[in-house]
């Protein structure tokens, strides 16, 4: 498990010069996943919003399409579903993701009724759609966390996530329309929101300012952003993953508090950690660890990137960018997806 990119390739032709349409692409996954099927050679197409300068995508901006809509406007919508013609949707966009106090509405308007417009509008005309979800859905459920456990969301977000994967199910059942979901641990690497706690660590290292955090002793499963990918394209390419939730994860448990210790140690222990400095955030989830069982056996997908390597790839990624992000400010404490 110490290798950055996954030695399986399979996948790869597979999707070349399939059409994919990804939704939230400017985002930090969605930047890697349009990246990685840029160099498998799919036709990737991005839907962004109006005005959104997708700085994530500078790199691969003349190899892929991009489309400028709005989730809530339908008329947008059907011109870019027109355009694209997809035949694979990957549904990544959403609004909460890291904000305990989103608007409820917003949350709604956005998570629920932009995936019910998007669906909708390509009323079944594509091969696959894959619903990004969230581990948060199964809230404080008992770990290790399967796909068949009744999801217990607590917070704006990932309830109306919940809401959509509800959504997803039926369209599947209903209609035959071939949805996939998948549900990211507690992802990260390079390009991750400054305020992300992995990345806020490596900003205080960086600017010699001690790490505030809690106590720490919040489990995290911890999954570097190439296996995600990697599990996400997967699941357009098994027929067998129709109708499917799947987990993305690792399956082992990481405290904060030992994350913390293992940035600073690879960065040369420049700061201390200000264990108990910040409270716990509202509707803390103590143990959010996944069961990766069915990914494996259904999309013969598994984790190839140790903590220690995916730690140390995006410390070194993060000296590669400009971006600033005060290490003073309100960090994700919960490791959020």
């Amino acid at each position: 498990m110490g290798s950055l990119t996954s030695s399986r390739s399979p996948t790869g032709c597979a999707v070349r010069n399939v059409r994919y349409l990804l939704t939230g692409a400017s985002g930090f996954i969605g930047s890697h996943l349009a990246e990685a099927l840029v160099a498998r050679g799919a036709a990737v197409h991005c839907l962004l919003l109006p005005g959104d300068a997708a700085p994530n995508l500078s790199a691969i901006q003349d190899r892929i399409q991009i489309h400028r809509a709005d989730l809530l406007d339908a008329h947008g919508l059907r011109q870019v579903v027109s355009t694209a013609s997809p035949e694979v949707v990957m549904h990544l966009a959403a609004v909460g993701v890291a904000d305990v106090h989103i608007d409820p509405v917003l949350a709604v308007r956005v998570n629920v009724e932009g995936t019910l417009n998007l669906l909708t509008t390509l009323d079944g005309r594509y091969r696959v759609f894959v619903n990004v979800g969230t581990c948060h859905e199964y809230g404080s459920g008992e770990p290790p966390l399967g796909e068949d456990q009744a999801p217990r969301p607590s917070l704006p977000y990932a309830i109306t996530k919940t809401a959509a994967w509800h959504f997803c199910q039926r369209y599947h059942a209903v209609n035959g329309w071939p949805i996939v979901t998948v549900r990211p641990f507690s992802v990260y690497g390079p390009r991750q929101a400054g305020n992300a706690f992995i990345q806020a660590c490596i900003r205080a290292a960086r600017e010699k300012v001690d790490f505030a955090m809690t106590q720490g002793e919040q489990g995290r499963d911890w999954i570097y952003v190439s296996d995600v990918v990697e599990g996400m394209i997967r699941a357009t390419t098994v027929d067998e993953a129709a109708g499917g939730t799947f987990n993305l994860c690792t399956g082992q448990e990481v405290s904060l508090y030992e994350v913390a210790r293992a940035v600073l140690a690879q960065m040369g222990e420049p700061v201390a950690i200000r264990r108990g400095a910040l409270p716990y955030r509202e509707g803390e989830i103590w143990h959010l660890v996944g069961d990766n069982a069915r990914a494996r056996t259904v999309l013969g997908w598994e984790p190839a990137v140790s903590l220690d390597d995916g730690l140390r790839h995006t410390i070194e990624a993060s000296y590669q960018t400009s971006e600033v992000c005060p290490a003073t400010s309100e960090v994700d404490r919960g490791g959020k997806t």
